[in-house]
């Protein structure tokens, strides 16, 4: 309407609408790249203004039909306001602690694929995961978004829990990288591999994925079984191949002493995720935070 009323009159030829339909262009399509929050935005300015301004092959001199336009945008988005955001509203926090232990179950699985015999379908499997999982850091970055335009009583605590995922989601990153370069190392040493390292290193991997899964049932509030000991899982495996090639008097193979290292970045890794995960719950202030509806007492 602006355009309509200020713009318009002064332009005599179609260089001056093509500069003023290029400028609003742009801008629609700069704001159509921002986040799913405000991209919807530059959808509905180029949709009005080309509702507007293209509705015929002259000038438009009547302003009701820019009225008109305006008013139905409006009403979409009172619709979709009070549809989605009060009617049936989601919480945007519980949804992100939903897709991060759904990340970590994943997780787990993806150290599991490694034991599977039949290679071809692991490494599918395997590819499926990751894409997964990726697609899931971007889901819980977003619901992160979404938590900052969530007001009420609870804001605050909302926003320090937000603070805690958005903590523990790089390191969880980090241990994906970590994990599938491992997996590719894995998958050129796995058959070549003596008994005693393969059980070695089947244990370590079992350890880790019950270890992943033991800090999604505490990220989600429920019981978690335990969590093995991955710095021993690893240091056994470290002894079961230095034992196997001090014997056979060989050096250790380049591939083997990169397997090492990156096992002993996964160990590290995790643990220290798994740590912090931990003292947030273990703490009764902090898991109060994260779930003001349990009874610290009677969980003790």
């Amino acid at each position: 309407m602006g355009a309509q009323i200020f713009v318009r009159p002064h332009l005599d030829s179609i260089t001056g609408f093509t500069v003023l339909f290029a400028a609003v262009t742009a801008i629609s399509a700069w704001i159509l790249t921002a986040t799913p929050r405000l991209s919807y935005l530059g959808m509905q300015v180029a949709f009005a203004f080309y509702l507007i301004h293209l509705q015929e092959f002259a000038p438009q001199t009547s302003l009701s039909i820019a009225r008109d336009r305006v008013v139905g945008v409006l009403l979409g988005l009172t619709c979709m306001w009070l549809i989605f955001d009060r009617l049936w509203a989601k919480n945007a926090l519980q949804e992100m602690r939903d897709m991060f232990c759904s990340n970590l179950e994943r997780l787990a699985e993806l150290f599991e694929q490694s034991r599977n015999a039949d290679r071809e379908v692991a490494a599918k499997r395997a590819m499926q995961l990751r894409d997964q999982i990726n697609q899931g850091f971007a889901a819980v970055k977003a619901q992160s978004d979404a938590v900052l335009f969530e007001f009420g009583p609870s804001r605050e605590r909302k926003l320090k829990i937000r603070a805690d995922f958005n903590r523990w989601q790089p390191t969880l990153g980090i241990l994906l990288q970590v994990e599938v370069t491992y997996l590719q190392y894995l998958a050129e040493l796995r058959t070549s591999l003596p008994p005693k390292i393969a059980e070695a290193q089947s244990a370590f991997e079992e350890d880790m994925a019950v270890l992943v899964r033991a800090m999604s049932d505490e990220v989600a509030g429920r019981v978690s079984s335990g969590a093995p000991d991955v710095p021993q899982s690893a240091a056994a495996l470290l002894r079961e191949i230095r034992n196997h090639y001090e014997q056979s008097a060989l050096p250790i193979p380049p591939r083997i002493a990169d397997m090492i290292v990156l096992t002993q970045n996964l160990a590290s890794t995790v643990v220290a995720l798994s740590a912090d995960i931990h003292s947030t719950f273990a703490t009764p202030n902090l898991a109060a935070v994260h779930y003001p509806q349990v009874d610290l007492g009677k969980a003790a």
